[in-house]
């Protein structure tokens, strides 16, 4: 028997579909000849498979599959022994499963290696790579053995800054695709989503792993972009403890780029009367800006910029927490106006004397690690007295 195919999707020339993008919808509601009269006698429709946009209809953008001139390039190794030399489109070595094609490029991270080795596109590709409006990024690999894949997209064309993203294997000795979300927050600073054209790609193997003391060679091919189809919707549960806030009030609320910075649109709840407020927010993958406001913004978190989990604006004015979803989250339980649990904060306090050294002009910063700023970054010592012993107050888990 045959069917009515019906493919519901969203018109691009409707402004009111565009109020509609990344919510769910528990119902939906079906017209055959919708606005027209009723036929003089009964009409039989048949419908079948309805889809999401985009759960089948991606479009996949070819970038770098080392076949042609145009899809073909070379990439230049850097952070190790290998630095200034270039990758090698070869043969395909295990022309099978999911990779057939004849040509792949070889990656070699040698025995003694920087936890950032990697290689750069060079030159860069013909087709750049397009995540001005989110999608995937996809890459086929062939790895010995399980460890992780970076790629990295420098050079955007709109002045965005560059993005990089982390996905492990599943696979020894075999090919496989990875794909790298653009909706995910880069794992470097400012922490943005992949949202322009990228130029350049870098790409690391095990990233953030040196090198094991042996070479170990690995494959890659085919990246593609896949764009298209709606955003997956997050769910972030919130516990805020409000036990050591000495002042007066009513309902506490989470307050941000999410909701616009409204001041009651995300009200928190502590329907057992414990001092811990809880409620969740329902996101898209990306970074957000945010804080737990009281009353209606009649009080608020205040931040100096120097906490873990804050974000400070270029003039340094606004200081909020910063939020990256990348999936389904509980976030751990905060304090108010505090990064951890209540009772687990301590100061540190960083000297450092100069003597007869003249520092920069631009100052003197702590920088490097997971927990600061790159040099020129938000954690910037002063020497208010002109001792010439620069200071720095932090606080951190105890």
């Amino acid at each position: 028997m045959k069917v009515l195919k019906i493919l519901l999707v969203s018109s691009i020339l409707d402004p009111a579909w565009s109020q509609c993008y990344g919510k769910v919808f528990g119902v939906i509601t079906l017209f055959f000849d919708f606005l027209l009269p009723s036929p003089t006698s009964d009409v039989a429709y048949y419908f079948d498979d309805i889809k999401m946009p985009g759960a089948g209809g991606l479009v996949t953008t070819n970038i770098l599959d080392f076949e042609t001139a145009e899809t073909s390039g070379e990439f230049s190794y850097f952070g190790s022994n290998l630095d200034g030399t270039k990758t090698e489109v070869i043969d395909n070595p295990n022309a099978t499963g999911a990779n057939t094609s004849n040509k792949v490029t070889k990656y070699i991270k040698p025995a003694v290696s920087e936890v950032w080795a990697g290689a750069y596109s060079n030159p860069d590709p013909v087709t750049p790579v397009n995540l001005s409006n989110g999608g995937k990024v996809c890459i086929k690999v062939h790895m010995d053995h399980i460890g992780n894949v970076a790629l990295k997209f420098e050079g955007s064309t709109s002045g965005k800054p560059n993005w990089i993203q982390t996905v492990a294997n599943t696979k020894i000795n075999e090919w496989e695709e990875l794909c790298f979300d653009a909706s995910l927050p880069s794992l470097e600073g400012p922490f943005e989503a992949a949202a322009s054209t990228y130029t350049r790609v870098v790409i690391f193997f095990d990233f953030g792993t040196p090198g094991t003391g042996t070479d170990v060679t690995s494959y890659f091919d085919d990246i593609v972009t896949k764009t298209g189809g709606a955003p997956v919707v997050r769910k972030v549960n919130f516990r805020v403890n409000m036990n050591n806030f000495s002042g007066d009030f009513d309902k506490v609320y989470l307050s941000g780029t999410f909701n616009n910075w409204s001041g009651d649109g995300n009200l928190l709840d502590d329907a057992d009367l414990d001092g811990i407020w809880e409620g969740y927010l329902n996101l898209n993958n990306g970074a957000y800006e945010y804080k737990v406001t009281l009353d209606n913004w009649t009080k608020q978190e205040q931040f100096a910029g120097k906490e873990e989990c804050t974000k400070s604006d270029p003039s340094g004015q606004f200081v909020n927490r910063l939020l990256l979803v990348s999936g389904n989250a509980d976030i751990p339980e905060f304090c108010y106006n505090s990064c951890y649990k209540c009772g687990e904060e301590r100061t540190i306090t960083f000297k450092l004397g100069m003597g007869d050294v003249v520092p920069n002009p631009e100052g003197v910063w702590v920088a490097g690690g997971g927990n600061f700023d790159v040099p020129g970054g938000r954690y910037k010592m002063q020497d208010d007295d002109n001792d010439k012993i620069y200071e720095l107050v932090v606080p951190r888990k105890n």
